[in-house]
């Protein structure tokens, strides 16, 4: 996750009005469910199997025909509705706010999640109805931040599971920085593969726009700089994730199972990126990362369980 390394300390701005506020939110929100509608449309898939090919143009093609959607295209499917938009641009509806419908903090990212592809993933044809069903699980305030943990039950027009995750998310008014410690060097054996690769500007506004998300630290370069204490615009989380997945299942014959990962730090556009793919534990698991090779940056830090034949 994104720990307090990368944020500001202001421990005095977590007043006792303010955890009074927080625990009053969380004691409602956590009452509350939402469903989000939806359907496999080849419409979607399309869009972003294209999209991931201008980045990765020497990766196989994803074979859309296959009954399923590809791993890792999920995130494209079942989202927010976008109907009470905080000053970020994003979706306030699971949000800390006050009794006035206010926002009690003034940033927010997305740090860490779990995902299960069920075994039924695999089979659920294209146009099937689906449904995701939300709830809180956690509510966790931490030193001036509040960590919220969000569980997703993708299902069928039957009640059959497709997907289950489990995602995080903290709001805090702390700014980022830098981490200060100097990074350990990131290590490439001879079983590794990485894969090079740079995002523009636009290949952020494609995923955004599949998505139905318009939180600025995405696209608004300047709200970036002055408010958000970020140089430039940032990749959105589930973009990292959707990648990571869809280049180890272009080189991989294994069928993922599941995958744990954590957002290590904002990575910004325009950077010179890898894929690295580490195998362990004798292949029944491989360690999936977004790296910059150069400046021995991890963005994403995943690990992956597979079939084993």
């Amino acid at each position: 996750m994104i720990a307090f390394r990368t944020f500001k300390r202001y421990s005095s701005q977590f007043a006792p009005q303010l955890k009074s506020q927080v625990n009053e939110w969380s004691n409602q929100i956590k009452k509350q469910s939402w469903s989000f509608p939806d359907n496999y449309s080849i419409g979607q898939l399309v869009n972003l199997n294209q999209a991931l090919r201008l980045i990765f143009p020497q990766v196989k093609r994803v074979d859309l025909s296959q009954a399923g959607i590809p791993i890792g295209y999920h995130f494209i499917y079942n989202n927010q509705p976008n109907t009470e938009l905080g000053k970020d641009g994003y979706d306030n509806y699971q949000a800390p706010l006050n009794r006035d419908r206010e926002s009690l903090f003034e940033r927010r990212m997305w740090v860490n999640g779990y995902i299960q592809f069920h075994e039924e993933n695999f089979k659920i044809p294209l146009l099937t109805r689906t449904t995701c069903r939300e709830t809180i699980k956690s509510v966790r305030v931490i030193e001036s931040s509040v960590f919220v943990s969000v569980n997703r039950e993708f299902i069928d027009d039957k009640g059959t599971p497709i997907i289950t995750e489990l995602r995080s998310l903290v709001y805090t008014n702390d700014e980022y920085k830098l981490p200060e410690k100097e990074r350990s060097l990131i290590s490439i054996d001879q079983e590794d593969t990485t894969v090079p690769f740079k995002l523009s500007y636009d290949d952020i506004k494609r995923y955004c726009a599949l998505l139905y998300n318009v939180h600025k630290i995405h696209h608004d370069i300047e709200y970036c700089q002055k408010i958000e204490n970020l140089p430039d615009v940032i990749v959105p989380g589930p973009f990292m994730a959707s990648i990571i997945l869809t280049v180890f299942n272009s080189l991989y014959t294994e069928k993922i199972k599941s995958i744990k990962y954590k957002n290590v730090e904002p990575c910004l556009v325009n950077t010179n990126l890898h894929v690295v793919i580490k195998p362990i534990e004798q292949n029944s698991k491989y360690r999936l990362m977004i790296a910059n090779l150069e400046t021995n940056q991890i963005f994403i830090d995943s690990v992956v369980n597979v079939e084993t034949t």
